[in-house]
């Protein structure tokens, strides 16, 4: 067993809010989760908190700010795990905009170990063509995530990362995700995506490697005991 996609939510609010919410999402110990969190405008000038419901601590990305809006993309490698779990963004003032938040959970095998292999922040532009930075990965088991975001509402179509198909989650009205799980190395790859207006967009790439934990051989040697017949006697 491999890494593997569990579930997403999304969550889009237009109104007077210094918060975002995410719907409730099952998430157990050891699950990667990977979070966007959006606002339509600048006025909030400093990058939000991202907590859980589970209590979970959350690595922030860079925060983004310009004609796109304001975007965080955050992660944890779950400790704490939640049934019902609910992800919030919070900014420390009220503004009038569009908030957005997309989460995406996925699972690795019991004894992996996650780690963030690469990522970059370098996607942004007016176009109806989103694309990432590349990256390149180094393990035999990863998951990219990619994503998008606007201030024009928008969709989008032929999501691919490493000039390949991906799988699309989330496409809401001003933000969108796209992930492949990857089984070999992969070098110089970005993601990309056709939106369905020309727009100012941000776009984010992420590499996550799940590690195998060490091996360990059968005991080999001289076995030291009895072996005991039916009867309780020598064999």
């Amino acid at each position: 067993m491999a890494i593997a996609f569990l579930r997403s939510v999304s969550a889009s609010v237009y109104g007077e809010s210094a918060t975002v919410a995410s719907p409730e999402v099952e998430v157990a110990a050891g699950n990667l989760v990977v979070v966007q969190v959006r606002c339509g405008g600048t006025d909030h000038d400093s990058a939000p908190t991202i907590t859980d419901t589970a209590g979970n601590t959350y690595v922030l990305r860079t925060y983004r700010s310009g004609s796109p809006g304001v975007t965080q993309v955050a992660y944890v490698f779950a400790t704490d795990a939640h049934a019902t779990n609910i992800i919030t963004a919070t900014w420390d003032e009220a503004v009038t905009h569009r908030h957005e938040i997309i989460v995406l959970v996925f699972s690795k095998d019991g004894g992996d170990t996650w780690s963030l292999d690469d990522a970059d922040t370098g996607g942004a532009a007016y176009s109806d063509a989103i694309a990432t930075a590349n990256i390149t990965t180094t393990g035999t088991d990863e998951v990219v995530v990619a994503f998008g975001s606007s201030t024009t509402t928008h969709t989008v179509s032929s999501a691919e990362i490493g000039a390949a198909g991906a799988t699309e989650k989330e496409d809401i009205t001003n933000s969108e995700s796209w992930y492949t799980i990857y089984a070999e190395t992969k070098t110089d790859i970005n993601a990309t995506a056709t939106a369905s207006a020309t727009c100012w967009w941000f776009a984010e790439i992420l590499a996550f490697k799940s590690t195998a934990a060490a091996g360990g051989n059968a005991p080999t040697g001289v076995f030291y005991g009895s072996l005991v017949g039916p009867m309780g006697g020598p064999l």
